[in-house]
C-alpha cells in the first residue's frame, strides 16, 4: 500500500485523470512525452509520498501546470476544456494513481513496465474492468522485465545510471561486498538494514520498495 491513507485515494486518483486528460487534450503533449516529464519534475515522488497539497489540493490542470513551469514547458499552457464525459486519457491518469497506492511502486517504474501506447491501448480492454484487474497485469509485466533480464532489481538501477559497484559503494556509504552479494543473489536485500537499503535507494534515484525483490533472485 501507498504513502497515504485510503481516504485521500478518490482525490488522488480524479486529480491524475484531470491531469493527464488536461496535458494531452488541452495542451497538445503527447501522453508519454507528458508522463516523463511529471516523473522527471519531481511531481510523481511528491504524490508517492503523499504530499497533502498534490493529493488534495490542486486541480489536475494545476498539477499539469506546475510540471510544465518545473520543466521549463510554461508556453504549452492553455484554457482547460468543457467535457462532459471522462474519456481514455482521463482513465490512464486514474489507473495509474490506483495502481502506484495499491503497490507502493515508483510512477516511473509503472511507466516503464506499461509505457503510454499499452497504457492507452489497455483502456479498451479494462475501463469497465475492475481496477485490481490492471494491477493484476501490471504486477504480470513487471515480474517478467525483471526475471528476462536476468538480474536483480538492485543492479538494473544502477545500470540505469551507469554506475560501477564501486561507484555506487562510494556514494551510498554501503560496502562493495554487500553490493556485489545483494546483486548476486548471495545475500537477500529484502533483509538488509534499512538504513542501508534508504542509502542505496537515494543515490539511485528511486523508492526503497524499487530495490527489494518479490521473492525470487535474479543471477
Amino acid at each position: 500500500m501507498g504513502a497515504y491513507d485510503k481516504c485521500y485515494l478518490e482525490d488522488a486518483m480524479f486529480s491524475m485523470g484531470e491531469m493527464v486528460e488536461y496535458a494531452v487534450l488541452d495542451c497538445g503533449v503527447e501522453m508519454g512525452e507528458f508522463l516523463s516529464l511529471f516523473c522527471i519534475c519531481g511531481i510523481a515522488g511528491l504524490i508517492e509520498s503523499g504530499h497533502p497539497k498534490y493529493l488534495a489540493g490542486k486541480s489536475g490542470a494545476e498539477i499539469a501546470a506546475d510540471v510544465f513551469l518545473k520543466t521549463g514547458f510554461e508556453e504549452t499552457f492553455s484554457r482547460p476544456g468543457e467535457r462532459f464525459k471522462q474519456g481514455k486519457f482521463f482513465w490512464c491518469g486514474w489507473i495509474m494513481a490506483f495502481a502506484q497506492w495499491k503497490t507502493g511502486f515508483s510512477f516511473e517504474r509503472i511507466i516503464r513496465a506499461v509505457p503510454a501506447a499499452e497504457l492507452e491501448r489497455l483502456y479498451y480492454v479494462l475501463h469497465e474492468a475492475s481496477e485490481e484487474k490492471f494491477v493484476d497485469i501490471l504486477l504480470e509485466i513487471d515480474a517478467a522485465e525483471l526475471r528476462d533480464r536476468r538480474i536483480t532489481r538492485l543492479q538494473m538501477y544502477r545500470k540505469r545510471l551507469g554506475l560501477t559497484q564501486k561507484q555506487l559503494s562510494i556514494d551510498s556509504g554501503v560496502s562493495l561486498r554487500s553490493i556485489q552479494m545483494y546483486e548476486q543473489g548471495n545475500k537477500d536485500i529484502n533483509k538488509a538494514h534499512a538504513d542501508s537499503v534508504i542509502k542505496l535507494a537515494y543515490v539511485l534515484k528511486c523508492d526503497v520498495v524499487d530495490l527489494l525483490e518479490s521473492g525470487e533472485a535474479y543471477n
